[in-house]
């Protein structure tokens, strides 16, 4: 059940090698997880890096990759990762983690939001008519005085202010 309240770990081990001579930008995004930790092995220890929407904004390691790394590989190297992803609210129904270069993670997130555009065009109509039936609502309380136009105004800008967070949220979201 997608909706069931469930804690779900997956730990990968990869390797990426860069056999070029210059240093390779790459941008490894991993599908939409609550908490993504990227682990590499230093001199010291591990360093990690923190994606995903289970983090506050200030602890993710790129506010523009929010489910994802930029990772720069050193020419002639072989640099191994270890990946942690966790959802707490929904299970994983399937792992999806892709290896862009930073212009074709541009061109994915353009084509994305361009298939987004109807239904943001559709839910700004939305809330339009929501924030009319409000006005309405008030001009027609101010000719009536009735109080059922009064309940039910602040009835639609309760709802109007709900979508407008949820419309929101949607636009933040990425690829």
């Amino acid at each position: 059940n997608p909706l069931s309240f469930a804690e779900d770990k997956v730990l990968l081990k990869f390797s990426i090698e860069n056999t070029g001579n210059d240093t390779v930008n790459v941008l490894l995004i991993a599908s939409r997880n609550d908490r993504i930790n990227l682990y590499t092995k230093t001199n010291y220890g591990f360093s990690e890096m923190k994606a995903g929407f289970g983090y506050p904004d200030f602890q993710i390691s790129n506010e523009e990759i929010p489910n994802g790394f930029a990772l720069a590989i050193a020419p002639n190297k072989r640099e191994t990762y270890y990946l942690k992803l966790e959802n707490f609210f929904r299970l994983m129904q399937g792992i999806s983690i892709s290896i862009y270069t930073p212009k074709q993670y541009e061109n994915s997130n353009n084509r994305l939001t361009a298939l987004r555009y109807p239904v943001l065009i559709f839910q700004s109509c939305f809330l339009a008519c929501m924030l009319f039936m409000f006005l309405f609502s008030i001009l027609q309380f101010s000719s009536n005085y009735y109080r059922g136009y009064i309940y039910y105004a602040m009835f639609i800008l309760l709802h109007f202010f709900i979508f407008l967070q949820f419309v929101s949220a949607s636009c933040r979201d990425r690829v």
